[in-house]
């Protein structure tokens, strides 16, 4: 095999495992050296809990550009239920069947109390009560996860906490996306607060004159929500270390090069850090992915961010076979650098032929281990496409099961 091939907009093309180990170790350290981004999330930690709004004002104005007052951080509780009126009908109906899935799935989760007597008489039990109150974490400013609020808040309320707390980064003009105020209200999220950033998980973890301090914060966000998050473990439960999205796509000669791409652009997008990873046996996957890419580029609602994720964390790379194919997700001959091993495998239905694509998506901070590797699911879907096949299952139980937060992170075990 030879050495890099055509150049690709943002993305890596290699040929020799040698050339794929040394990029997915630089890919997997990438957040290894954040030295600066924790001594800046010290920083707003300390003041926000310190100064308590005065602080969280002034670091919402300084990451957001808004300069609210504090009353003005609060939404409105009529604002959700106005945005989930005013949806069409088609999305609300969408919304509100991933809430019935997602909280059936979850209703099944509760763990058992245990209530028995020793040998000696001795009463011996194991109870599991909800939080008191949680705060829910919701990524925005780039985009809108209505999703997100479902998968948090929903096993949230299954589990009986008492107040779902919530907190968003405000769009350029101040608002909260209506789709994400549209899930909430569904949800019956109490509160809803403007404010992202390490700032917010502060002032959920500590609480301020305005927002009031949590008993556990879930949710994902980036890599300085992240690490806030780490920091106040210990005074708050948190559900986990979900960092930069990343996708492995293993691919044959039958997959489709614009349904790869499209696979790659949907984890790009997230973050300027998101890796986006092709491993195939097909040179004619790796001819096509360059034109693929740049014509959905061009038609992308966030091309700036997804370019750069491309460029800075993206690899394809030629393999010899794909024989042992779940296995070949943790080869160390090809992927030793990423620490995640959940799996979800997408069948493509094809009117001639069947295709098959295995996406491996993980959520890693600092290759900390993630709530998707203690979970697997397999959807088998009609479609035309991966990106299709997975996309029909995010209303389903099968994504609900690796992509929502789990249900115990809302219990407190009492002995």
């Amino acid at each position: 095999m030879g050495a890099a091939i055509t150049a690709l907009p943002g993305l890596s093309i290699l040929q020799t495992a040698q050339d794929a180990r040394a990029r997915l170790r630089q890919i997997a350290a990438r957040l290894h050296n954040n030295q600066q981004h924790a001594r800046q999330v010290e920083t707003i930690l300390a003041a926000v809990r310190e100064q308590g709004d005065a602080a969280l004002l002034d670091f919402t104005a300084r990451f957001d550009g808004q300069r609210f007052a504090a009353q003005e951080l609060l939404v409105a509780p009529e604002a959700g239920v106005r945005a989930l009126a005013s949806l069409p009908a088609e999305l609300r109906l969408a919304l509100e069947a991933a809430h019935s899935r997602i909280e059936a799935f979850h209703r099944q989760q509760r763990p058992p109390d245990i209530d028995m007597t020793g040998p000696y008489g001795e009463r011996l039990q194991r109870r599991w009560r909800p939080m008191a109150r949680a705060g829910l974490y919701i990524p925005g400013g780039r985009a809108a996860y209505p999703s997100t609020v479902l998968m948090n808040a929903v096993p949230a309320k299954v589990a009986g906490v008492e107040q779902v707390v919530m907190v968003t980064p405000p769009s350029k003009d101040g608002s909260v996306n209506p789709v994400v105020l549209a899930a909430a209200a569904l949800a019956g999220v109490d509160q809803i607060y403007r404010i992202g950033g390490a700032q917010a998980i502060a002032a959920l973890a500590y609480g301020t004159e305005t927002v009031p301090a949590v008993d556990v914060i879930t949710g994902p966000g980036n890599v300085y929500v992240t690490m806030a998050k780490k920091a106040v473990y210990g005074t708050v439960a948190i559900d986990a270390l979900a960092g930069p999205s990343e996708v492995l796509v293993i691919a044959d000669e039958t997959a489709s090069p614009e349904l790869v791409a499209a696979d790659l652009l949907a984890q790009a997008e997230h973050d300027p850090l998101a890796a986006a990873i092709v491993l195939t046996t097909s040179d004619h996957l790796l001819s096509r992915l360059p034109s693929c890419l740049a014509q959905q580029l061009d038609e992308h609602p966030k091309p700036s961010t997804s370019a750069r994720s491309l460029q800075d964390w993206g690899l394809a790379a030629k393999v010899a076979t794909l024989a042992a194919r779940p296995q070949s997700c943790r080869d160390r001959a090809l992927v030793d650098g990423l620490g995640c091993s959940s799996s979800c495998w997408a069948r493509q239905e094809g009117r001639r032929d069947s295709r098959w694509s295995l996406v491996v998506r993980t959520m890693a901070a600092a290759r900390g281990s993630c709530s998707a590797c203690a979970n697997r699911s397999a959807a088998t879907n009609s479609g035309d496409a991966v990106s299709s096949a997975i996309t029909s299952t995010s209303l389903g139980p099968a994504k609900a099961s690796m992509a929502t937060v789990p249900y115990t992170a809302f219990l407190a075990m009492v002995t």
